[in-house]
């Protein structure tokens, strides 16, 4: 897809599709909408109520403007008329959602060519053009994303944009450098997401250990990152008790990858991204229910997001190194599961008496913590589809974030904002940890259904080594119901988000500096 930056009147874009905004609070048009109106006589005003555009973010319409009275000068063949939410609320994460509607629309009109009008605002993260653009950038290109791999049969061929415009004011136009960059920087962070996705919606026969180890090496090999893969006979040597165990009832053989990108100033920090990689998650012996494994091969949403974030750091020259660490197997029930009652000696010593065997994640999470946790990195960082408390506390609306430190903690929640991929802060009271101790071991590896989520992230607590870590519970947030029109993926013909990647980059920028 061809990106341009224009600086120009709406009226003069010479374009098939041309989207123009409305604020929902105050029920005013955006600039560029003013001025288009205007030069129409009031037909722009006119259309939109007639269409119900009435700003609510993520809406898009398209606007007829064909009354023979117009004689103002118009290139374009069609209007769009896009919701871009309360003035005063506008964001990073609405310019986002409004352009990607925006992509939606003229896909759905069979239009080729978008341009967007971005709106003139004075927010501290929006203030430039170039950061809008960025985020308009993203919104269309994870628009644009399908998943039809598998498809034999589909209703024509796919309608996909030949080019995407951010049209600015002509006062703008010393901009257009800068908005460029930043257009070209947001597609490029929208396909690592889009990578992400296309590994969670692979199905669980393809997308298995070997497969992801495979893709890891893949994206070390052409991004120039280190990357190493410990199979079973390693993993046994090295006392990975919790991936093993998992493990056991699987035919498929498990590894635990590593891959690293070295920052190129010297003494930087280096950041650890540990992630859980189950592709198929029965529950084990604790079989779940029919209904509820139909989506478990997305259970390796966080190993995902861990090979994404470093192709992203990569890409980006981040100005940290970083470590990816994720463990990878199935958990299936065999003669040879492992059983609740068992006892499991970790990576790190630690000994865990089974409970459940559904509670699978955090043992894996666990050896590949342990394991990072060893190469001394300044932070640690982890992403799991761990508990379904999550989706229980914040639908698909944000992950959990949970820590041992409040600083890292808050530096995640802002970087949520930026990104739009929402961490929010649940507390880590030692009661937490505490509900864990077994009477037989060192701990347990389920407490139950009271505060199961953060009673998850106390186990997990025990194997950081105390370095500063924040656990993000992204159970809800990976993957989201086929009709949910509210939170990315931004379009209605993938699952899979893709959560992550972008998420830690402005996380990076904010503990590490840009």
């Amino acid at each position: 897809m061809e990106l341009r930056a224009l600086a120009q009147e709406p009226g003069e874009v010479d374009v098939e599709a041309l989207a123009v905004g409305a604020w929902s609070d105050p029920e005013d048009l955006a600039e560029a909408a003013a001025a288009l109106d205007a030069a129409l006589g009031g037909e722009l005003a006119r259309a939109l109520a007639a269409h119900r555009v009435s700003g609510e973010l993520g809406r898009a319409e398209l606007v007829a403007l064909l009354p023979p009275a117009i004689s103002a000068p118009f290139r374009a063949r069609a209007i769009i008329g896009l919701g871009l939410g309360p003035f005063r609320q506008f964001d990073a994460h609405a310019a986002r959602t409004a352009a990607a509607a925006g992509a939606r629309k003229a896909q759905e009109l069979k239009l080729r060519q978008l341009a967007v009008c971005l709106p003139a605002h004075e927010a501290s993260d929006l203030a430039s053009p170039a950061l809008q653009g960025c985020a308009a950038a993203e919104g269309v290109a994870l628009a644009e994303y399908r998943y039809d791999a598998y498809k034999t049969q589909v209703d024509g061929p796919p309608v996909r944009l030949d080019s995407f415009t951010a049209v600015v004011p002509p006062a703008n136009a010393s901009e257009l450098p800068a908005l460029e960059a930043a257009l070209a920087q947001g597609q490029q962070a929208a396909e690592v997401t889009n990578f992400v996705r296309e590994l969670v919606n692979g199905p669980p026969n393809r997308v298995t250990p070997a497969y992801l180890a495979e893709t890891a090496q893949r994206v070390a090999q052409e991004e120039g990152l280190e990357c190493q893969v410990l199979w079973k006979a390693e993993l046994e040597q090295q006392g990975m008790g919790g991936l093993l165990a998992v493990n056991q009832g699987s035919a498929r053989e498990p590894c635990l990858v590593r891959l690293r990108y070295q920052a190129a100033r010297s003494g930087a920090k280096t950041l650890a991204v540990v992630g859980k990689g189950i592709t198929f998650d029965s529950g084990g012996l604790s079989l779940k229910s029919a209904e509820n494994m139909v989506a478990m091969h997305q259970d390796m949403a966080g190993a995902a997001a861990v090979i994404g974030f470093l192709k992203l750091a990569a890409t980006f020259k981040l100005p940290c190194n970083v470590i990816g660490v994720f463990g990878a197997t199935e958990n299936l029930p065999s003669g040879t599961a492992y059983k609740p009652s068992d006892i499991l000696r970790m990576y790190n010593g630690r000994t865990v008496e089974i409970t459940n065997t559904d509670a699978e994640g955090r043992l894996v999470l666990a050896d590949a913590l342990a394991c990072a946790a060893r190469e001394a990195p300044d932070a640690i960082v982890d992403l799991a589809t761990l508990t379904g408390a999550n989706f229980v506390t914040f639908g698909n609306h944000a992950a959990a974030a949970i820590g041992n430190d409040e600083h890292l903690v808050e530096l995640m929640r802002l970087a949520g904002a930026r990104s739009g991929e929402r961490a929010w802060p649940l507390p880590l009271w030692p009661e937490y940890r505490r509900q864990m101790d077994s009477p037989v071991a060192d701990l347990k590896n389920s407490a139950g259904r009271a505060a199961s989520g953060v009673s998850a992230a106390g186990f997990l607590s025990e194997f950081v080594d105390r370095r500063p870590w924040v656990h993000l519970d992204i159970y809800g947030v990976a993957y989201v119901d086929a009709d949910q029109k509210t939170v990315p993926p931004y379009n209605l013909r993938c699952t899979a988000t893709g959560f992550g990647p972008r998420l830690l980059r402005e996380f990076v920028t904010l503990w590490a500096g840009a």
